[in-house]
């Protein structure tokens, strides 16, 4: 009978005997026969002849493993869960292979398990690395690294044939700082490396600086127009009318803050007989006269009425006074007394 699938062997029908039983060749050969197959299956401890189908062991323990050494029992191989095969060395686990594609084996070391470096695909380090002998950097092309990796100069070696440090310390174009990408997570910079950064950088400065310096100019400016604006001045000036029956001068105020005079005449002012009330040429100082003809409200008299009428002060410093819808010269009736009464200031600006 063959062995069952828990190995178990059972002997062929007719067994076992009793006795008295008779020996004939039907029994005894088929018995013998199927005890020949049986151990030409079974595993040779000295190695004759190999399995011919995969074995299987117990998944053991730690500190009995499935697969183990005569000469070392606590050491081996066991299967701790499903997809994790470990080694065991004296009781201890020390290594483990997992179905991890990118790192699938793995060692325990510190009380921790820790990858171990490929020389293909991707791999990430989490710790600090520490090199106490000579590390040799092939030459390579470093696209993207996170952190910072320090070395002495004694721990590299080969590194003259190493491109990327030669174009780091270069100051050629397209070399040096441009090599050097940066990360920038609030969008401020629009280069994606230290070179057009800080050329982003130097660029803002200058117009900042240009744009303080216009301010500054701004405020200066401001500040003396404001101290122009603020600066009072008062003085008087002498009015010589034309046309009066006798000669009568008048001293009149005035008073300039900036651009704004303000004139104050007499409270009562000339009277006339005459239809051409006009002051001399230059009576008004050059200080106050406008740039163009300014023309206001004033009380005048037109024989013996006051009525509202007009006066104007030229640019060349000439003053002269009109009565309202009136015919005549100035705007006064042709016979009759004519003049003004200050009682209402003029102001005017001066461009």
């Amino acid at each position: 009978m063959p062995r069952d699938a828990s190995g178990n062997y059972t002997l062929p029908a007719g067994n076992p005997v009793v006795t008295g039983t008779t020996v004939d060749s039907s029994w005894a050969n088929d018995t013998m026969d199927d005890i020949k197959d049986v151990l030409t299956d079974s595993l040779s401890r000295s190695g004759d002849g190999g399995m011919l189908v995969p074995i299987e062991f117990s998944s053991g323990l730690v500190g009995a493993p499935g697969i183990t050494w005569t000469s070392e029992p606590t050491s081996g191989f066991y299967l701790a869960a499903t997809n994790d095969m470990r080694v065991s060395i004296a009781g201890s686990v020390r290594a483990r292979f997992r179905a991890d594609a990118n790192n699938p084996f793995q060692v325990w070391a510190g009380g921790a398990w820790g990858d171990i470096l490929v020389t293909t695909g991707n791999q990430t380090i989490a710790g600090d690395w520490t090199f106490t002998g000579t590390m040799v950097i092939p030459e390579a092309t470093v696209t993207a690294h996170e952190g910072a990796l320090t070395l002495t100069a004694s721990q590299i070696s080969d590194i003259s044939n190493y491109a990327l440090v030669a174009d780091l310390a270069s100051t050629a174009n397209a070399k040096g700082a441009s090599l050097i990408g940066i990360e920038d997570s609030g969008t401020l910079i629009t280069a994606t490396n230290v070179e057009g950064a800080l050329a982003e950088l130097a660029a803002e400065i200058d117009t900042n600086t240009a744009d303080v310096a216009t301010n500054a100019a701004n405020i200066a400016t401001n500040a003396a127009d404001i101290a122009a604006m603020d600066a009072e001045t008062t003085g008087t000036f002498v009015v010589d009318w034309a046309g009066f029956t006798t000669a009568e001068a008048e001293t009149w105020t005035y008073v300039k803050r900036g651009n704004v005079v303000t004139i104050h005449a007499p409270i009562f002012g000339a009277i006339s007989n005459s239809t051409n009330f006009i002051s001399g040429v230059t009576d008004v100082p050059a200080a106050i006269r406008p740039t163009f003809t300014k023309m206001g409200a004033y009380i005048t008299r037109n024989n013996g009425t006051y009525i509202m009428g007009t006066i104007t002060v030229s640019a060349a410093g000439q003053i002269s006074l009109g009565g309202s819808n009136l015919s005549g010269a100035g705007g006064f009736t042709a016979s009759g007394d004519k003049g003004y009464r200050g009682v209402q200031p003029f102001t005017y600006t001066l461009d």
